[in-house]
Order: C-alpha cells, then structure tokens, then sequence
C-alpha cells in the first residue's frame, strides 16, 4: 500500500513536471507573436502517452525508495520504544544513507524530467543528457544554490499541517467524532496523519508546476540560450545579466562552447 501511495503521488507530480516543461518550452522557442495553439493541452497527452512509460519508470525508483525510508523509520521508532537502543542507532544510519539517496535521485530527476517534456527522451537517455550538460557546462554549483528547492518543501509541509489540523479538528468538534473513537484507535493520530499525508501530496501535485518550470528553465538557458534571445530578448538579457552579477566564474564557464552545446 506504501508503494502504491508513494507511486500514485509521484506519477501526477511528475506529469504535472513533464507538461510543465514542455508548456515552458513552447513559450522559449516562440515568441508572442508566434504562438501555438493549445500548448499546455498537447503537452499534457504528450505526457500522459508518449511520455508516460519514463514517467512511471522514474516514479518507481523513488517511490521504492520512499517506502524503504518508511519502513526503517517505523522500525526504528519501535526498536526505540522497546528499549534496544542499539539496533535503533544502526536502523537510524541505514535510514540516513537511504534518505541521501533519495535527495540525490529526487533531485537528479527534476532535470531528467524536463529533458522528458523538452525533447521526448526516455528517462534513461534524459539522465545521461542531465549528466553530460552539467559536467559541460559547469552549472552545478548554481543549480546547488537555488532555493526552490527548500521554498517548496516548506509550501507543502504547511499544507500537510493544515490537513493533519483538518483531520484532528474533525475528530474533536464534529459529532462523528464520538463513533470514530468507538471504532478505532487513536483516531486524532490516525485522522491526522492521514490529513498530512493528504495535504502534503496535493500540495507536491501543484507546486510541480513551479518546480517543473524552474527547472526547465535550468535546462534551457544552458543549452538552447539562443531561442530565447531571438522570441522573447527581454527576459534573455535579464538572465543574463542576474547570472553573470551573482555568478561570475560560472557564467564565464557555461558560455565557452564546450562539449558540443554551443556558446552562449
């Protein structure tokens, strides 16, 4: 059941993702004048066909993941409450190397998934198009630094403590609560964490569009930043400008024409 939630959760947010970069490259390669017809509508069956195998193939690896780290957090909190302090500090370490795995497989599919919705790659050729762009271009440490990352999480576990709030509150003040306390166990605990659980997801569905958009736009101005000078010039310079103020090395770096991308 853990497989299946995790799985299901991240299958949407990574077709929201997937449709969301290919809807932001659209907006690159055209200027406003130039525009497509029901763009955001062809990049969601897109997503939801053609793309939809690298999307549940990706989605699979994390969710597996997530459900190991769950499971060894459950045991651990058990093996805590029994009193076996050693076993918990050894399942404490596994689920910390488990949850390093994860960040680093979380955050390596953000850009896999827009090489998916820019181009149509499959999710194996994206990651090695990932790979090859940043080791050319030398956009790791402005990637490192991008706070959207952690602006985001903070979005969801608010939401996800609006939804635990919103299931405890339905257990003390609706009058079901009273049959709820009859027929189950600790319903605060369980009807709140199932409204966190809850929250948290929808809110991770929702803010991929942002996530999705951010990093498409990572992919985009490090290979193709010419498209972007010719339809919308504007918002070229200014990124350019931003780039060069905060990151000066990096940006002489990525704009010599290396490894076949060509210069900026």
């Amino acid at each position: 059941m853990l497989v299946i939630f995790f799985w299901t959760t991240n299958v949407l947010r990574n077709i929201v993702a997937v449709t969301t970069s290919g809807t932001v490259s659209s907006w690159w390669h055209h200027s406003s004048n130039d525009r497509v017809p029901l763009t955001a509508t062809r990049a969601l069956i897109r997503a939801c066909t053609l793309s939809f195998g690298s999307i549940c193939f990706g989605s699979l690896i994390v969710s597996l993941i997530q459900t190991v780290q769950f499971v060894l957090k459950g045991f651990q909190r058990a093996l805590a409450n029994r009193g076996n302090a050693v076993a918990a500090c050894l399942l404490g370490c596994i689920e910390c190397m488990v949850n390093c795995i994860k960040k680093w497989v979380e955050y390596f599919n953000r850009f896999a998934y827009a090489y998916v919705g820019i181009y149509g790659y499959s999710f194996v050729g994206s990651g090695k198009r990932v790979w090859q762009l940043f080791a050319s271009k030398g956009m790791t440490a402005v990637v490192n630094d991008s706070l959207i990352i952690s602006v985001l999480f903070c979005g969801k576990i608010a939401v996800g403590l609006l939804g635990a709030a919103a299931g405890w509150g339905f257990v003390v003040y609706s009058e079901d609560g009273e049959s709820l306390s009859k027929n189950m166990q600790q319903p605060e605990a369980t009807l709140g964490l199932s409204g966190f659980l809850i929250g948290y997801s929808i809110a991770a569905v929702i803010m991929s569009v942002i996530d999705g958009a951010v990093a498409t736009v990572f992919v985009l101005f490090a290979e193709d930043p010419h498209s972007l000078k010719f339809s919308h010039p504007d918002s070229h310079e200014e990124l350019h400008d931003t780039w060069k103020a905060i990151y000066p090395a990096e940006y002489v770096e990525a704009t010599m024409d290396r490894g076949g991308y060509g210069a900026v």
